[in-house]
């Protein structure tokens, strides 16, 4: 195709040509077209500066054409038929030189033309470009949006999922709850009959110490009668002891004595029957 064809954007197939090199081809096209800018820029510059030099190139001969003007007149009465001719030369060689000038001139107009048709073909070119991605762009948001669709109905079956979810989990909640309440219930009526027969025990226990306080001290207090008792039975023993002790001496005496009568009363039985 054609610049002309290709740049003719109400063609359905220019626009498919552009849609699928923009989606392939659009940095490279890119780089080229700022490459084209590039040199667009250089030549315009590099043509400036030519106009500039043409312009100084013109001022000089306007000048040298004064100067020579005026020369001539300063010196009209002197001329001869050498300088004539030798005017006459130069003024050929400035033709000549002007028709190099002109035709330099026309070749940098053409060649300035020839850079305005490309800065021309370069704009067509970057407005396909621009459409081409005006076109991506709308496909891309097309497709943007198809997906940002197809997402929502994906998150709105989630949604519908955990609600229901959420539902049954609701419902699994407060059964777990009505039945924890009911077990509260329960362990509360349990704890009550607790309560009330740790009272109870602790009622009968204080009782029972009560009891086993007074058994303790009617049992001290009989151990401490035992105590005074057996204290009381040992010193008589004691005293029983010595009164025994002081019998069995008493008796040993009095043995003693009968023992020395008899011997006496036999020693004199003896002298009554012996004589």
């Amino acid at each position: 195709m054609s610049i002309d064809q290709i740049c003719d954007f109400s063609q359905q197939p220019v626009i498919a040509f552009w849609s699928q090199l923009g989606a392939g081809y659009g940095p490279v096209l890119r780089a080229e077209l700022n490459q084209a800018n590039q040199k667009y820029d250089d030549l315009l510059k590099e043509f400036n500066k030519k106009e500039e030099n043409k312009d100084l190139k013109r001022e000089n001969n306007i000048l040298k054409c004064e100067n020579q003007d005026l020369r001539e007149d300063k010196n009209q009465t002197e001329n001869t038929e050498e300088e004539v001719v030798n005017r006459t030369v130069d003024q050929a060689s400035k033709c000549e030189d002007l028709e190099k000038f002109k035709i330099t001139n026309t070749q940098l107009q053409e060649q300035l033309r020839a850079e305005e048709q490309a800065k021309l073909y370069y704009k067509k070119h970057l407005d396909a470009c621009s459409f081409a991605n005006r076109q991506m762009y709308a496909e891309n948001h097309k497709l943007r949006v198809q997906q940002i669709s197809e997402e929502h109905e994906k998150l709105r079956a989630e949604l519908n999922q955990y609600v229901l979810k959420h539902s049954k989990d609701r419902a699994d909640i407060e059964a777990l709850r009505e039945k924890a309440q009911r077990d509260k219930d329960l362990l509360s009526g349990e704890l009550r009959k607790a309560n009330q027969k740790s009272e109870l025990l602790k009622t009968q226990l204080n009782k029972t110490k009560h009891k086993a306080q007074q058994e303790k001290e009617a049992l001290k207090s009989l151990v401490d009668d035992l105590k005074i008792q057996l204290s009381q039975e040992k010193n008589d023993k004691e005293k029983g002891q010595d009164q025994v002790r002081k019998l069995e001496q008493t008796l040993e005496k009095e043995r003693h004595a009968f023992t020395e009568t008899i011997k006496r009363c036999f020693a004199a039985y003896q002298g009554i029957v012996g004589g």
